[in-house]
């Protein structure tokens, strides 16, 4: 499955923006460059990056192609960036030295990031502001306390939390507790000198009822002469300490003292208050990236959800329309028929209503026609008969048939060139098509009397088509339905359009 450029999928200023963000983080002031499968620059930093190292990424790009995998390259180091899982680009780092473990683990953080940034682009943009947030927290995170940096999974960074206050305060024994969202009790999500089977996953372990008041007061408590009411266990001290944001706790770290007397001093209640205060972002960050990735999941099967509905939708318009072609045919044929056989001797009051019936037979088959061309479109977007094509006659061509269109109205349709044009690149009934239903709209939407300029000729290298009408126009808060399939900003019923 291929999958699409990144450069059609991300904006460079929000690239560039990130990666600004991701290098006022790192120690060493480096040039970076996201560059796609197809070359194409997606964004850098810093603003003044040096362009004239293309051949460079070039070649940046074709080791990540051929390998997939981490690289070192003659102008630094370049890492894998995937889209749905598939490689999509490439992350290279301008740099003389080597990096070190810790600032290639921030990398491969990045590139996880843009990986995901992309994803979550590709069904709904509001989701990529929050990855945005979300990495800058994991950022934070990553500096705030080497202990539990690193990781993103919730029973692990706890298990470095109790790991890292047992060695700093030289503990026995010790637990992490977390009050639940659903029932709001605490339970242990970490323990040590407890039995892990039997305490993971329970509530506050005996001799540790001083957590209660801890979450109570949100205040550090010491507890020296705890009952345990268990012979083969003595406690001689217990400390627990809040986890706690600015606003709510969220859990306990608890420590005790078994094999000797010592007490809980000032200094060490700092410490492991210190631990905590930097352990409780690793929390809520290891909670917000579980919840993220479980909102992800979800969107992906969503979007999944609604191409399936957009292919089905697209296969009932195909067979809707197809099957009303084959009435509309028999009825042009009989028609063609009778005209052959049976007007000559008509009255000229019949003449005219025949021509009447032509006339609409042929406008629903035109309708049916844009159906099917609708259908066709949606199914082959990118099937194009690319051939040279005489935008001039073509633009003449429309002109003529939309003339008569206006005649009734007395609607004036002038075309006006600016210089020859050459043979253009293009699939030639497409184009047709675009131009025929820009013209028809500013004939279809404009007061009698009105006037359409159909104006075309070079401008920038390319071909520049305007129409310009004095109809009713398109007010500025439609404008952004102006891409949506069978949206009209006219009311069809008060203005008699169809």
């Amino acid at each position: 499955m291929s999958v699409r450029p990144l450069h059609r999928v991300l904006e460079q200023e929000l690239v560039s923006a990130l990666l600004a963000n991701f290098a006022q983080m790192q120690p060493k002031q480096l040039q970076y460059w996201l560059i796609d499968l197809e070359g194409q620059l997606v964004g850098y930093h810093p603003p003044d990056a040096n362009l004239a190292s293309l051949d460079q990424l070039q070649i940046a790009i074709e080791r990540v192609r051929q390998f997939e995998k981490w690289a070192t390259v003659p102008i630094g180091v370049v890492a894998p960036v995937r889209m749905r899982g598939e490689l999509a680009g490439a992350l290279v780092i301008a740099t003389q030295d080597d990096l070190s473990p810790k600032e290639k683990a921030a990398v491969q953080l990045m590139t996880h990031v843009l990986g995901l940034l992309a994803d979550n682009r590709l069904t709904q943009d509001a989701l990529l502001q929050e990855s945005l947030s979300r990495y800058r927290e994991l950022n934070l995170l990553y500096r705030a306390a080497e202990t539990i940096a690193g990781s993103l999974d919730l029973p692990q960074v706890n298990r470095l939390i109790l790991d890292a206050s047992l060695q700093l305060l030289e503990a026995d024994e010790g637990a992490v507790m977390l009050i639940e969202r659903d029932s709001g009790q605490l339970t242990v999500w970490a323990s040590h000198g407890l039995d892990p089977v039997r305490d993971i996953g329970t509530g506050i372990p005996k001799g540790y009822q001083i957590a209660l008041q801890v979450v109570q007061s949100g205040k550090a408590q010491v507890d020296r002469h705890p009952n345990t009411q268990q012979p083969e266990r003595t406690l001689h001290a217990v400390l627990g300490v809040p986890l706690k944001t600015q606003d709510r706790v969220l859990g306990v770290i608890c420590l005790a003292h078994t094999t000797s007397k010592r007490i809980f001093s000032a200094n060490e209640i700092r410490l492991l208050n210190t631990l905590a205060g930097q352990a409780v972002v690793a929390l809520e960050n290891a909670r917000i990236y579980s919840d993220l990735r479980a909102l992800h999941a979800q969107l992906e099967t969503a979007n999944r959800r609604l191409l399936e509905l957009d292919r089905l939708k697209s296969s009932f318009i195909g067979t809707v329309t197809h099957e009303l072609r084959s009435p509309f045919a028999n009825i042009a044929f009989s028609l063609q028929i009778i005209e052959r056989y049976g007007i000559t001797k008509w009255s000229l009051q019949q003449r005219e209503q025949w021509e009447q019936l032509n006339h609409w037979v042929r406008q629903a088959q035109r309708m049916v026609d844009n159906l099917v061309n609708f259908a066709s479109l949606l199914s082959k977007q990118g099937d194009l008969a690319m051939e040279p094509v005489d935008f001039e006659a073509l633009v003449q061509r429309v002109a003529e048939t939309l003339r008569m269109v206006g005649t009734p109205r007395r609607i004036q349709l002038r075309v006006e060139a600016t210089g020859d044009l050459p043979l253009l690149k293009a699939d030639e009934r497409r184009l047709e098509e675009a131009v025929y239903h820009l013209v028809h709209n500013a004939v279809k939407f404009n007061r009698p009397g009105g006037t359409v300029n159909v104006r075309y000729g070079l401008k920038k290298g390319g071909v520049l088509f305007e129409v310009e009408d004095t109809g009713v126009g398109i007010p500025d808060d439609k404008l952004k339905a102006l891409w949506e399939p069978f949206s009209q900003t006219a009311d069809a019923f008060r203005r008699g359009v169809e």
